[in-house]
């Protein structure tokens, strides 16, 4: 899907930036044709056209991204954790587990939040060879699931969240 994203922004963008690059041209030279004003509406009616199809496109991309609601139900948390980490087939992802925790969620966006996470440690893992261990502690008021790699990790200014 990212491919596909990718491949439909560069078909927006690639004449936005060509025209762009045209009409900055048209406008420096010193001595214009007669019609350069027309090449410039029509260039620019052309990125209004592209931006708003890019748009649209985007606002269609993130109405299939968004999560479906979420269906709660009992989920024992080191059950996940275990699975998730049992998914994993680049890299050995030690469990050292807490006490079992049972919370009300949905199972299935739950597993694969914590597959994702798993597999990107493995992936800055991969990048400096290091050890993954994936760990779950509880108490009588928190849970907190947690992830060490010997990778680099994302610098915050890079980080993002979905519309």
């Amino acid at each position: 899907m990212i491919r596909v994203l990718g491949h439909e922004l560069n078909n927006s963008l690639a004449p936005i930036k060509s025209i762009a690059g045209t009409l900055r041209s048209l406008a420096s030279r010193s001595n214009r044709p007669e019609d350069w004003n027309q090449d410039v509406e029509r260039g620019l009616e052309v990125i209004e056209s592209r931006a708003d199809a890019l748009s649209r496109f985007m606002q269609a991309y993130t109405k299939l991204a968004r999560l479906p609601a979420p269906t709660f139900s009992k989920v024992q948390i080191g059950s996940l954790v275990r699975h998730a980490a049992g998914v994993e087939a680049r890299l050995p992802v030690e469990v050292v587990a807490g006490d079992e925790i049972t919370v009300d969620g949905d199972p299935d966006q739950l597993e694969q939040l914590l597959i994702n996470v798993v597999r990107n440690a493995v992936d800055a893992s991969l990048e400096s060879i290091g050890a993954n261990g994936a760990t779950d502690r509880t108490d009588a008021a928190s849970l907190e699931t947690g992830l060490s790699t010997a990778g680099t990790s994302t610098p915050p200014d890079e980080l993002s969240s979905p519309p």
